[in-house]
């Protein structure tokens, strides 16, 4: 019993060595272009690969039902899942049929003729209006990575002489000779849902094909540049932030004084009935009025400068955060023009909707107190006739109290409206911190969505493979065709060339 256990732990050793030394041996690399055959609702009905192999010495996996060396006499073994084989024809192209009919998409095709739906084998030769509905959503059977990082072109091709009235929202339409040529993409990880409506007349169409490749896109982006603006910028908003908060503070002030003003003219128009009595007294207090108005109308360019300083400076700093977006030069005259309808910059025009309301608003103010001046005005002079005027007199200074009221009403609103701008500004300072950060996370997360996940290339045929160059999807539905009328057997068939195979093999099989 001592010997023969020993016997037997020297065979397995024995066995066990030249699988010891298998595993670490690293299989030929390639590339891999996978053909599916589907029938004309999508389902899968074979899958085909055919590996390009760059060395002599082949090791290879995949569960094949049969393997084809395309591209010479060399012997290529399938044992089990192993493939193996010494070849001198560079490259070497070796066809196989996968025992699974498993992609990494999930493809469903329907037809529907005057709203009923038909199955393609009873669509050849009708006539009426066809839809086409597509569906091709990654497949959860299937390895996720090839959907994840592989991008998709599904086409579709009708004959014009068969399809007219075509219709299709998210297609990309071409016309090449007698055919229109619809064409849609896939982008990594995402789905196709679409629907194709045409007149159809003794229909017939070709295969519809999807073609998926990895995405290689090259981006020559350096958002430095990009963050240096938005550092100034960030700058430019606070600065243009501290201005409205000190802009905000003399509207308050020239509101606390001018209710105070409202007030007095209120007292002043109830006086009026002793005018007889206080003539001198009333004289006095408005041609000081007069004074104090005068005085206050040599402030309004200095107020309106200032006002539209701010204006210019909300447009310069928009201006700079826009430069080089495409949005032209923004102006007061242009920017409603611009931005209306435009939402991921509704908080752009939102500002600069306050800056030239602010503006407006502090006109309009300045009107006013010029006019509240030539009243002033004319309130003194009619003192002169006022024994002769008193009705008049005391009708104007009615006129004068209710215009202070309205001019009160418009120092409120426009308190109000830079209040608002001062929130707005508040706002865009903290929106705008950490700008850069947040556009270099946008930037990432587009290039992702466009070229996939970024992982490393793997074989469709086996994790078992390494040293994949490339892998490449091209599946076709079958055609949609009349039947066609038997042939009799040639007795004696032409000998094809190997070139004359090899195209039978990658496109004769989809009919």
């Amino acid at each position: 019993m001592k010997k023969l256990t020993l016997l037997i732990l020297m065979v397995m050793a024995l066995l066990a060595q030249p699988l010891s030394i298998h595993a670490e041996e690293t299989t030929t690399p390639k590339t891999e272009v996978i053909y599916g055959l589907l029938d004309p609702n999508g389902n899968v009905k074979a899958v085909h690969v055919v590996n390009v192999y760059t060395e002599s010495t082949i090791l290879d996996y995949g569960d094949y039902r049969q393997l084809i060396n395309l591209s010479s006499n060399d012997p290529i073994t399938l044992n089990g899942d192993q493939i193996q084989g010494q070849t001198t024809t560079l490259p070497l192209y070796v066809q196989g049929t996968l025992n699974s009919t498993v992609l990494p998409w999930t493809i469903t095709i329907r037809y529907f003729l005057d709203g009923t739906e038909v199955t393609p084998v009873n669509l050849a030769g009708k006539s009426g209006r066809l839809m086409i509905t597509i569906s091709v959503v990654p497949n959860a059977e299937a390895n996720p990575t090839f959907a994840a990082n592989m991008a998709l072109q599904v086409g579709v091709t009708l004959d014009q002489h068969h399809a007219t009235d075509i219709v299709s929202v998210n297609a990309t339409l071409a016309q090449a000779a007698a055919s229109t040529q619809l064409t849609y993409t896939v982008l990594p990880g995402k789905s196709l849902e679409t629907a194709i409506e045409a007149t159809i007349n003794d229909f017939r169409m070709d295969a519809i094909s999807l073609n998926g490749i990895r995405m290689a896109m090259s981006f020559d982006i350096d958002p430095s540049a990009l963050t240096e603006q938005l550092s100034a910028l960030s700058v430019a908003i606070a600065d243009l932030d501290d201005g409205a908060q000190e802009l905000l503070s003399g509207i308050q002030a020239i509101e606390s004084g001018f209710t105070s003003y409202v007030n007095g003219l209120a007292q002043f128009e109830a006086g009026m009935a002793q005018l007889a009595l206080s003539m001198g007294q009333l004289d006095s207090g408005a041609l000081a009025l007069s004074d104090g108005l005068n005085t206050l109308i040599e402030q309004n360019a200095t107020l309106l400068g200032g006002a539209l300083a701010i204006q210019q400076a909300t447009f310069d700093a928009v201006n700079a955060s826009l430069a080089g977006s495409g949005i032209p030069i923004l102006t007061p005259e242009n920017y409603v023009a611009i931005l209306t309808g435009n939402e991921p910059l509704a908080a752009v025009k939102a500002q600069l909707d306050g800056a030239v309301g602010f503006t407006q608003g502090l006109e309009a103010y300045l009107d006013g107190v010029t006019q509240l001046a030539l009243g002033a005005q004319g309130v003194s002079d009619g003192l002169a006739q006022v024994n002769a005027a008193n009705q008049v007199l005391a009708q104007t200074a009615t006129t004068l109290y209710q215009s202070a009221q309205q001019l009160s009403g418009a120092i409120t609103q426009l308190r109000q409206g830079l209040a608002a701008y001062k929130k707005g500004t508040g706002q865009f300072e903290g929106e705008t911190a950490n700008l850069d950060e947040r556009l270099n996370d946008e930037i990432t997360a587009m290039i992702d969505e466009i070229s996939g996940n970024g992982d490393p290339v793997q074989s469709f045929v086996s994790q078992k493979n390494t040293g994949i160059t490339a892998v490449q999807f091209v599946l076709r539905t079958s055609a949609i065709e009349l039947p066609k009328a038997e042939i009799p057997d040639d007795p004696e068939p032409v000998k094809r060339s190997f070139w004359e195979k090899l195209w039978d093999l990658l496109t004769g099989w989809f009919n």
